[in-house]
């Protein structure tokens, strides 16, 4: 079977009206990307990731008339809204196994591997997670991830308690609590990556009682923690500050990322505010990690 693919380049403030279009033509599937090379990692709570320029991508089944499709949308927006367009014709796959042709066992600082679940481990007595592409961002490909799994490597966990804030398909949770850690809360405003998370501890074998998987608004802290991990974005960092110190065990560490290089000096002034001491900053690419110990 073939399909028919249409991508459309626009603006970010174009994006819903766009999609919103396609979906009434019954567009069976549209994704967002970045038209250039910008990157955005984790979205803001209750927001949408977007980037300046946005390329549109829809697929529609094999009889669509694109042309005919093609000129609705031109009678309905202009070139200031759709300024290039191009379609073309692709196969039926399986599109998560497409993906994980170009995924492959990666290694984090010593002894922290994530592995797809078609490939078998490199190193059978390293610690070893299971984890493919489903409903959330993180399978360690992001510098952000790696900076912080590398960090994690690095740590002794044994009877410590870990936040992961933000927990994506958790990740970093499951990598903390792989490495030893007594319990684990993932937080996250997003159902689809608290799904994510449960089912990447189910195939990780994390017992329900060492891994609490929870909305936000439902996490009530028993006890303060001895590590907190929050991978988003530099301005919910920077507005969680005061919240997160709270969280945080005197001694205890936050560990920060989905920072640009050139947000640093802001979050660590955030922080340093907050009552952290900054005891280790870490570059990747375009991206940074910051690492404060709770005074």
């Amino acid at each position: 079977m073939h399909y028919l693919q249409l991508h459309l380049n626009t603006l970010r403030e174009h994006t819903e009206v766009l999609s919103n279009f396609l979906e009434n033509a019954e567009a069976l599937s549209i994704t967002w990307q970045a038209l250039d090379e910008q990157s955005l990692y984790e979205p803001l709570p209750d927001s949408t990731p977007l980037w300046e320029q946005v390329k549109i991508s829809a697929i529609f089944a094999e009889h669509t008339v694109l042309s005919t499709l093609m000129d609705a949308l031109n009678r309905t927006f202009d070139e200031k809204i759709i300024f290039a367009s191009q379609s073309e014709i692709v196969e039926d796959q399986v599109w998560e196994r497409v993906w994980l042709q170009n995924f492959k066992p990666m290694c984090f600082g010593k002894k922290l591997w994530v592995c797809p679940s078609v490939c078998e481990p490199p190193v059978r007595t390293a610690v070893n997670i299971r984890l493919d592409p489903g409903l959330a961002f993180g399978t360690g490909t992001h510098p952000s991830t790696a900076l912080c799994l590398e960090w994690l490597d690095a740590q002794l966990l044994q009877e410590k308690t870990v936040i992961d804030y933000g927990c994506g398909s958790g990740i970093l949770g499951i990598a903390a609590q792989k490495c030893g850690a007594k319990h684990v809360t993932a937080i996250d405003h997003d159902p689809q990556a608290l799904a994510a998370t449960r089912m990447n501890a189910e195939k990780n074998d994390i017992p329900a009682e060492k891994l609490t998987i929870v909305l936000p608004k439902d996490f009530q802290l028993q006890e303060q923690v001895d590590i907190l991990l929050a991978n988003i974005l530099a301005q919910p960092l920077i507005d969680l500050a005061t919240y997160f110190s709270s969280l945080i065990k005197t001694d205890g560490y936050c560990v920060l990322a989905g920072i640009l290089n050139e947000q640093i000096d802001v979050v660590r002034q955030t922080y340093s505010a907050a009552g952290f001491k900054i005891t280790d900053i870490r570059y990747q690419q375009e991206w940074a990690s910051l690492v404060g110990r709770a005074m």
